[in-house]
C-alpha cells in the first residue's frame, strides 16, 4: 500500500478511535479534538501547532456521528522541503464504527492550504535547483523569471500567469503562462514552452502523507491559495480497487 494511503488510514483510525474513547468523558468533544491534534504529526506532518475542533451532540458521539471535524495547522510540513503556513482539513458528517475504531464515510472532505514566499522560494531550491529560477507570488498573479538557452544564446524571461492542476495530475501545479517579454520584446511561444518545460510541476503533492485532489489555486494578497478534497473512510484506494 502506498505511503500516503497507509497515513491516511491511520489517521481516519485515530479520529475514529478517539472519537469513541472522548464519550466517556465529561467533554468528550475536547478529549477528543486533544488526542486528535497529538496524533497529527505522525499522520500528517511535523507543525508548528495544530488545533481540532470536534462539533457534535455527546449522544451524537455515542451512535457513532460527528457533525463536523476541522484541523487546523500553522507551518506544517507536508512533505519535505513543502511547508504551508497554513493548513485547514473541513470533513463533514463523518460516521464511524466504535467496535472497529474506524471511520466509515464522511459526506465531504475540504482541504485549504496557504504557502507564503518564503516556503515557496525554500521548495523551489530544493526541488527546482535552477540558478536565476524565481517565482514570485504577487497580488492577484504569479510572475516566473526562468532563465532558457536557444540557439547558443542565454537569456531569461519573465512570464506572467497562474498555477493550475498539472494535466499529468491533480496532485500536481504547473504554471499556466498568460503573457511575458524579455525585456522590452514579447516572448516568442517556443521560448515560453522551453521555460515552461524546466519549471513544470512548479509544485507536486504526490509525496504528501495525507493525499488531496486539488480543485483550484489562486494567489491573494501575496500569498498562494491551494484548495481541494479529500476522501476519509475506513477503505483506501487499494481495498476498493481489489473488490469484484
Amino acid at each position: 500500500m502506498h505511503q500516503s494511503l497507509k497515513a491516511q488510514a491511520a489517521l481516519f483510525a485515530v479520529t475514529a478511535g478517539v472519537l469513541v474513547a472522548g464519550c466517556g468523558g465529561s467533554n468528550p468533544r475536547v478529549i477528543a479534538a486533544h488526542k486528535i491534534a497529538d496524533a497529527l504529526p505522525d499522520m500528517i506532518g511535523p507543525a508548528k501547532h495544530y488545533d481540532v475542533n470536534v462539533d457534535g451532540s455527546a449522544m451524537s458521539l455515542a451512535r457513532g456521528h460527528a457533525h463536523r471535524v476541522q484541523i487546523h495547522g500553522r507551518d506544517v510540513e507536508l512533505a519535505p522541503s513543502l511547508v504551508v503556513n497554513k493548513l485547514e482539513v473541513d470533513a463533514h458528517d463523518v460516521s464511524f464504527d466504535r467496535e472497529a475504531h474506524k471511520v466509515e464515510n464522511a459526506s465531504h472532505v475540504d482541504v485549504n492550504a496557504t504557502i507564503g514566499q518564503l516556503h515557496l522560494d525554500q521548495y523551489l531550491a530544493a526541488h527546482k535547483p535552477i540558478a536565476g529560477l524565481i517565482v514570485q507570488i504577487r497580488w492577484s498573479d504569479l510572475e516566473a523569471s526562468v532563465p532558457v538557452s536557444a540557439l547558443g544564446i542565454s537569456t531569461t524571461v519573465r512570464v506572467d500567469g497562474s498555477l493550475a492542476p498539472s494535466a499529468s495530475g491533480a496532485d500536481k501545479l504547473d504554471f499556466v503562462p498568460s503573457g511575458g517579454d524579455i525585456g522590452p520584446v514579447p516572448i516568442p511561444h517556443r521560448l515560453i514552452d522551453m521555460a515552461m518545460n524546466r519549471i513544470n510541476p512548479v509544485l507536486d503533492l504526490s509525496t504528501m502523507k495525507f493525499p488531496v485532489t486539488i480543485s483550484s489555486t489562486k494567489a491573494v494578497n501575496g500569498v498562494l491559495v491551494v484548495e481541494g478534497t479529500t476522501t476519509l473512510g475506513d477503505k483506501t484506494e487499494d481495498d476498493r480497487r481489489a473488490r469484484p
